[in-house]
């Protein structure tokens, strides 16, 4: 009963999976927990089917057929992280490269002032002629660029937001509703957002018209999020393909050491047949 009154219950398991893990909180680079993970999975996942296979196979055979295995298991994942399935999200892998923090290839907003260094970055002169070269946000700006041009403003207004060990407390900015959002493509075909925001005046809770105010910018940077898992693949099908070689060149030599002991033992028995003179 209760069940059937969840909204949660409601979704598709798609969209049900895509609120559990935007609720969900990453775990710290530090713990020792997620740094073991790894080592030991790989240890009980692939240990085990190892030592099968080396009972039967040997080691040489048995290292052979597994890391292809694994390898060929790498491209699937890949290929899944990257183009995703019919229902599921595409690039719902890794977003980030080793050492890199998670989420470093995903698609963002970058804020910046208008006396900054980006702002006198050639790509970005356009901002320097403002209002010039800048429009009012086209209808079909988040169908053309998936992403939203009051998520550029969001950024503009957390630029000098109240921070406490790298979260954002409270909000202390928002937008200047006498200013109208306008944006501009780069000469890098990015779009940039211009916005003007304000104080926020604690008893109402909106944009103080009296208080102070900063006018700012923000570049949208499409990021690389499929770079990750295309890596993956690349990797996985060089490791497999090396892999399913190495393999069949060991069942070659094996082929060809047997007949060759098949050979020396017919040359055996073919030398005790034959008669010893008298």
């Amino acid at each position: 009963m209760l069940d059937a009154l969840s909204p949660l219950s409601q979704m598709p398991f798609a969209e049900h999976l895509g609120v559990l893990l935007a609720k969900a909180e990453l775990v710290p680079p530090d713990d020792w927990r997620a740094q073991a993970a790894l080592p030991v999975g790989i240890l009980f996942l692939l240990g085990g089917v190892f030592m099968l296979l080396r009972s039967n196979l040997g080691t040489r055979r048995a290292y052979l057929l597994q890391a292809s295995c694994f390898f060929g298991f790498m491209v699937f994942m890949g290929a899944f992280w990257a183009f995703g399935v019919p229902g599921s999200a595409q690039y719902a892998g890794p977003t980030s490269l080793p050492g890199q923090p998670p989420g470093f290839m995903e698609p963002d907003w970058v804020a910046f002032a208008p006396d900054s260094q980006v702002a006198e970055m050639p790509e970005y002169e356009v901002v320097q002629d403002f209002p010039e070269g800048f429009q009012p946000v086209p209808a079909d700006f988040e169908g053309q660029w998936d992403a939203s041009a009051d998520e550029g403003v969001d950024e503009i207004i957390n630029f000098f937001a109240t921070e406490e060990a790298g979260e954002l407390t409270e909000a202390t900015w928002a937008d200047d509703p006498e200013f109208t959002t306008a944006v501009a493509m780069a000469e890098n075909d990015r779009p940039i957002v211009a916005a003007q925001v304000r104080e926020i005046d604690e008893d109402t809770g909106e944009a103080d018209p009296e208080g102070d105010s900063y006018f700012a910018f923000a570049f949208y940077d499409p990021g690389s999020p499929g770079l990750p898992a295309q890596m993956i693949i690349l990797l996985g099908l060089i490791g497999f393909v090396l892999h399913v070689l190495l393999l069949g060149w060991d069942e070659r030599e094996e082929r060809r050491r047997r007949e060759r002991d098949l050979a020396d033992e017919e040359a055996e028995d073919a030398d005790e047949r034959v008669p010893t003179p008298a």
